[in-house]
């Protein structure tokens, strides 16, 4: 009896250290992949958005005209949207695992979530500028789909960018914020009325713009709802505090 409560014990302990291990490496993991999937986001930001190269080489935005994204290559932008979206892929599964780890634990990892939410708001933000109106058709497909997986990922941060990102799929302007301002002139509505992916020419695009919106519409709070249990944000930009 004394062995065999000597064998459990031994067992118990070993458990317990190999389950505060793998829990040490998940933390570890989950930090590493926030910080890539922050730096990468970075880097797609500047990459996909619009602008023109003067006769210094300095990049700069051309206003009125038609611009270029500052990635000449469709090839290599369609790869940096796909790239944010497997590393929004790893980050969900990651998070999910590290949630059912620690659901007993206090969540704190504030700086981790700000982390988080900065990436995700400066994806959305970029996706509703530039990416969404990308010239390349299989881009702008591959975009709805990182929208989709950001809703999942970090929805706090598609809700306060939801009016931004409906823009440019249901070319419903209203008070759209256009360039981080309120456009409200007729060319820029007409011309985001003409080039929302709602209108698109493949079928294959509209579908998925419609499926994107519908995944952004659900991160919003109902009409009627509780407002309580969306932690006090609504569906609005984040400029639209009150």
């Amino acid at each position: 009896d004394i062995r065999h409560q000597d064998v459990s014990s031994r067992g118990t302990v070993d458990e317990e250290e190999g389950g505060e291990e793998k829990s040490s490496k998940l933390t570890t993991i989950r930090t590493t992949l926030i910080k890539l999937f922050h730096q990468c986001s970075q880097t797609f930001q500047k990459r996909m958005a619009y602008g023109c190269q003067n006769s210094n080489g300095d990049s700069f935005l051309r206003h009125g005209t038609m611009m270029e994204p500052m990635e000449p290559s469709e090839h290599i932008r369609l790869l940096l949207v796909e790239l944010m979206t497997d590393l929004g892929n790893y980050c969900f599964c990651c998070l999910l695992a590290y949630s059912e780890q620690n659901e007993n634990e206090p969540k704190e990892e504030t700086h981790s979530n700000n982390m988080m939410i900065e990436a995700t708001s400066n994806l959305c933000q970029t996706l509703a500028k530039s990416t969404f109106l990308d010239p390349y058709p299989e881009v702008q497909r591959s975009a709805c789909t990182l929208v989709e997986r950001l809703t999942r990922l970090c929805p706090l941060a598609v809700r306060m960018n939801a009016t931004r990102l409906l823009v440019p799929l249901t070319g419903n302007t209203g008070d759209a914020v256009v360039g981080g301002a309120a456009d409200h002139s007729s060319s820029a509505s007409t011309l985001l009325s003409k080039k929302c992916l709602f209108r698109h020419r493949h079928a294959k695009t509209r579908c998925r713009a419609v499926d994107a919106s519908v995944a952004i519409v659900m991160c919003c709070p109902r009409e009627g709802s509780n407002r309580g249990n969306n932690n006090g944000h609504d569906c609005t930009d984040d400029d639209d505090d009150d």
